[in-house]
């Protein structure tokens, strides 16, 4: 089974694909049976943040990653370079109304990358519904 650790590195780091102690661990992902299905991991890409452990992404600027497995006998190196390039421009009618305070993020004139996830609940049609729920019905007529 595959398991694999995914770090944000330097370019030098990014062209051997040997992770440093210095360098910061994204996400191990290392659950691929878990309960609730296979991991599912994201990163926001944001150009400032407040929180402390959050990386903020400058425009034209490059980060590296590399995703290297979990087991030292195995010698695979994915990597992946991430270049911020250009500004998200805001519509000018975006905020027409001073009194709304949306936060630009929930205002759809704006450009922002949405992920998408899935839940593991099983998804009941109605007629599985109808099943489950017409035992009941017949047992408070009586």
């Amino acid at each position: 089974m595959e398991r694999y650790t995914l770090y944000l590195v330097e370019h030098q780091e990014y062209g051997i694909c040997q992770p440093q102690p210095k360098d910061r661990i994204r996400w191990r992902c290392n659950q691929p049976n878990a309960k609730h299905g296979p991991e599912k991991l994201s990163e926001k890409i944001q150009p400032f943040t407040s929180l402390p452990l959050i990386q903020e992404f400058k425009e034209g600027h490059s980060y590296y990653y590399f995703s290297v497995p979990i087991n030292p006998l195995e010698n695979h190196c994915l990597k992946l370079k991430v270049a911020v390039n250009g500004k998200i421009t805001h519509s000018p009618q975006a905020h027409a109304n001073p009194q709304e305070k949306r936060l630009s993020a929930d205002d759809p004139a704006v450009q922002v990358l949405h992920s998408i996830g899935y839940s593991a609940a099983p998804h009941l049609f109605p007629l599985a519904w109808t099943v489950l729920l017409l035992p009941l019905l017949l047992l408070q007529t009586q």
